[in-house]
């Protein structure tokens, strides 16, 4: 309870559990990095094999992650990701079997890039799963959760993984992981929303590719938040070596005064999640964004002037806290922004953008300290970003219009949605995704909206007006004044029993049938709409066995 009130994300118990999934599995994750390093040193001796295990991880999961999108969209998401845990279980249990039998190296290499290409469809499919599962409101609440956790094991995730592998073994490390992973599996298997895939096969591989490409560049909102998440990673890839110049040059720490940095990001990261919503909630996404750039970088510059370790620690614990906040609201504003059908695969090219982003910040600064160097470099990397983003305002600005227009467009449907009936017990989130696809129509007097016999694919609530109903017979049934109209086949999974058909001017709202059938898998309907939903039914098609978890359904138990 305690947990609910200091963070409403995990008040939607599917969301809490793909959550404590994530708690199970990513310091595993990130213990068992440590482990490979350790295991190819103490099997070859060799830092050439060391760098292989870390490339073998990285660049299958860099080139694979577009795709990975791609599958995302085109399979149910709950079921892609008990699916990759899975795998990914697999593939560290038989790491375990190699590292047990002195197998080659190698190897574990290619085991390690399988698990890597396995786990690449893991972050788009959360993206896109995450506003199902929290609704609108509740985005930057869960977007600061997941920040908090990585912020949390970059570090001790390491740490735990160094310690196994050092006083024990490192095959207990994969042991471990391969474990975190199917508990992940099993917690993520619980979780009752389902996503409706997006079908894609009309498409070549390269066309799906483009299409999420496009999605990220097309108008300026979307491409300003590529933009802005790529230079946080360009930072991420700079400090992964800055830092270790700073430590060795300036504070004359050596490689521990790298970890002790490093460690201060972390910390600052898991104290800024903690407030990124309550700030969200005060400020525009321009606001936020352009401070909090300042934050991640301009910081640096008091270690032009005091080079301590202390001072050092409290600097990148702001730098952290900035960086976060960044990384939150590119993440949170572009599920906002980004059509339902394409968001995963938008997310497959943003997260690949950024793995790219990473090595190219590494590299980048290493030309900086070279030609201008260590001061020349922070000074450079502190300035310029803030400046960037600047340039950038305009863009950002028609993120929070679109937000404001968002959040007017769908608080009135999700009140009309929840004042049916039908949906009176369902969570704020499914409302408001049911809100999201729906859109409003209009009817003239003598307008047929359906037909008796015909497909079953919306549900309508009618807003304004009224509708006659006629059975498939012709017999005469009572007029709707309000309420919904349609819902019996679908949830009955039979053709229109009725014609409905206009008697005034009338407004309705439509919402998608696969839509709404999908809701019913998290919040059922109402008992006693189901009832009068089963009632009519038997009146036009007697025969019919009812809707299921109804009063009225025939079927066998």
């Amino acid at each position: 309870m305690a947990a609910n009130r200091r963070n409403p994300a995990l008040r939607h118990p599917d969301f809490a559990r793909l959550f404590a999934a994530q708690c199970v599995s990513v310091p595993g994750t990130y213990a068992a990095h440590v482990g490979l390093a350790v295991y190819a040193w103490e099997a070859t001796g060799s830092a050439t094999w060391v760098a292989a295990v870390t490339f073998g991880r990285f660049l299958p999961a860099l080139l694979a992650s577009p795709y990975a999108g791609v599958l995302a969209e085109h399979v149910e998401r709950v079921r892609l990701l008990v699916v990759s845990d899975l795998l990914m279980a697999l593939w560290q249990a038989l790491i375990v079997v190699v590292v047990l039998a002195d197998g080659p190296v190698l190897l574990v290499v290619v085991l390690a890039a399988l698990n890597s290409v396995t786990g690449s469809a893991y972050r788009p499919a959360m993206a896109a799963l995450t506003p199902q599962l929290v609704g609108e409101r509740d985005l930057v609440s869960a977007g600061a959760l997941t920040a908090a956790l990585q912020s949390i094991v970059l570090v001790i995730g390491p740490a735990i993984g160094g310690l196994v592998a050092v006083l024990a073994s490192p095959a207990w490390v994969f042991v471990a992981n391969a474990l975190s992973f199917v508990v992940s599996a099993a917690l993520v298997a619980s979780i009752r929303a389902r996503s409706r895939p997006t079908d894609v096969t009309g498409e070549g591989p390269l066309a799906q590719l483009r299409t999420g490409a496009r999605a990220l560049v097309s108008g300026g909102g979307p491409l300003a938040l590529t933009g802005l998440y790529t230079l946080d990673s360009l930072l991420y890839g700079a400090d992964t070596v800055l830092l270790v110049l700073i430590s060795e040059q300036w504070l004359g720490t050596g490689a521990e005064g790298y970890s002790y940095l490093l460690a201060g990001v972390g910390i600052g990261g898991i104290l800024a999640a903690a407030t990124a919503r309550r700030a969200s909630e005060r400020s525009t996404v321009t606001t936020m964004v352009v401070a909090a750039t300042a934050l991640s970088t301009m910081p640096s510059l008091v270690l032009l002037a005091v080079p301590d370790p202390v001072v050092a620690f409290g600097v990148e614990m702001v730098r952290g806290a900035g960086a976060v906040v960044v990384e939150v609201l590119a993440v949170v504003c572009l599920q906002r922004t980004l059509a339902p059908r394409l968001i995963s695969r938008a997310f497959g090219m943003f997260f690949a953008v950024g793995m790219l982003a990473k090595s190219l910040g590494a590299l980048g600064v290493a030309f900086l300290v070279d030609e201008l160097g260590l001061g020349g470099a922070v000074l450079v990397i502190s300035l310029v970003p803030p400046l960037l983003v600047l340039a950038a305002a305009p863009a950002l600005r028609r993120v929070d219009r679109v937000s404001v227009e968002v959040q007017a467009d769908l608080g009135p449907r999700v009140a009309v949605l929840g004042s049916t009936g039908l949906l009176a017990h369902a969570a704020p989130a499914t409302l408001q995704r049911l809100a999201a696809g729906a859109r409003e129509i209009g009817l003239a007097p003598s307008e047929v909206l359906m037909s008796a016999g015909e497909a079953a694919d919306a549900l309508y609530v009618l807003l304004e007006g009224r509708l006659s109903v006629h059975g498939p017979a012709g017999e005469v049934l009572p007029e709707v004044r309000d309420g919904v109209v349609g819902e019996i086949g679908l949830l009955a999974g039979v053709p229109r029993t009725a014609t409905v058909t206009a008697v005034e001017p009338s407004r309705l709202l439509r919402v998608d049938g696969h839509e709404f059938v999908d809701s019913l898998s998290v919040t059922p309907a109402a008992p006693t709409l189901l009832a009068g939903a089963t009632d009519r039914l038997a009146r036009t098609h007697p025969a019919h066995p009812g809707i299921p978890g109804s009063r009225g359904d025939r079927r066998p138990p």
